[in-house]
């Protein structure tokens, strides 16, 4: 019922297209428009160990301030942080036009008991995260367990509440 994908890219061929992406022309304004809209979808994102009150408060300044209306330059779509930073972020940028986002589910390795993960989603939807970005139990797919997979999203999903979900 699922099927398993393989992507294989020799170093050569990144080289090729990073140097084909590289090469084009920006001068138009067309190309900066384009520019412009993908900058506001960018999840600005700080997942550090280091992360704390202050450099939250710091880090949504700071991206809001990249905001710059005058020039076209919208903000990103959301800043992305972690679960005990959500409501701190939502105050910070209330009525700023950024949403917040957060990791959870077992950032990064989806490695802890499923209800365990659960727990931390419904931990971020109630704080006030926007969307939620979880992890895929990446070792349960190498298994071959596509069911289990399938079942623990369906779950996730279920306690978003309608928000915007990512599987990372």
């Amino acid at each position: 019922m699922y099927a398993k994908s393989h992507f294989s890219l020799t170093d050569t061929e990144i080289d090729i297209d990073l140097d084909r992406i590289l090469s084009v022309s920006l001068n138009d304004d067309d190309s900066i428009q384009k520019l412009k809209n993908i900058y506001s979808c960018i999840d600005n994102t700080t997942l550090e160990g280091s992360d704390n009150n202050e450099k939250i408060k710091k880090f949504c300044a700071d991206t809001y301030l990249a905001t710059n209306i005058e020039k076209g330059i919208k903000s990103v779509a959301s800043v992305c942080v972690y679960p005990t930073f959500v409501k701190l972020a939502k105050e910070c940028l209330y009525g700023k036009g950024i949403k917040v986002a957060s990791v959870a589910g077992g950032f990064p390795s989806a490695q802890m008991p499923f209800n365990l993960r659960l727990q931390e989603v419904k931990y971020a939807v109630d704080e006030g995260a926007d969307e939620i970005d979880t992890v895929l139990s990446r070792g349960i797919l190498l298994e071959g367990r596509y069911d289990v997979v399938f079942e623990e999203l369906v779950t996730i999903r279920s306690v978003c509440k309608g928000l915007k979900l990512k599987v990372i």
